[in-house]
């Protein structure tokens, strides 16, 4: 399991207002996003700065000089609706910066498909495997945190890559968290 936090400095402008009864957070906003179906509209045009509102009919207007784009956003009514799987334990929650994660994907990116993340004691490493190659890049020992183990979890480069564009801007970012369970152990 993965969970993208960008904080309010990683846009030039961050303003968000909240009717006081509907009991939100103001220093955190969640919205269920096809954050694939963004980035494909973003790919059609070379864009430099992107403009995101949000309106109370749960639709993304995204907007740049040469494009305005609407999204229907998922009602968290139903994402809340999704279940965890019942009985995980996540065994560990790794924090890792956001350039060094996505330079490891850079780099694996001409492997394969699949990417392992994963802990091998106290330390975080990524792994590609292609028929005659084996890249493993290991992440900020010391960045595992709860009890250090052995365990992975594979994702595909595109969900990783998608992670690493959402991020380009920025700073001081963490990719928190990877949530190993030990029933991936191998």
């Amino acid at each position: 399991m993965v969970s993208l936090e960008l904080q309010s400095d990683a846009f030039d402008k961050f303003e968000f207002e909240a009717k006081p009864s509907e009991g939100i957070v103001m220093d955190e906003i969640k919205i269920g996003l096809d954050f694939m179906k963004l980035l494909g509209m973003l790919r059609l045009w070379e864009w430099k700065k992107v403009e995101l509102k949000l309106d109370d009919a749960e639709k993304l207007f995204v907007k740049s000089d040469i494009f305005d784009y609407s999204i229907g956003l998922i009602p968290l009514s139903v994402l809340r609706k999704i279940k965890k799987v019942p009985g995980m334990n996540f065994s560990a929650h790794v924090i890792v910066e956001t350039e060094e994660f996505r330079r490891a994907i850079r780099a694996m990116e001409r492997l394969s498909d699949v990417i392992l993340l994963g802990v091998d004691g106290e330390q975080f490493y990524m792994e590609v495997k292609d028929e005659s190659d084996v890249l493993r890049s290991v992440l900020r020992k010391g960045s595992v945190k709860k009890e250090p183990g052995k365990f992975h979890s594979s994702y595909t480069l595109e969900y990783l890559s998608a992670m690493c564009k959402g991020m380009t801007h920025a700073q001081n970012n963490h990719l928190s968290s990877l949530a190993c369970a030990k029933s991936t152990l191998q």
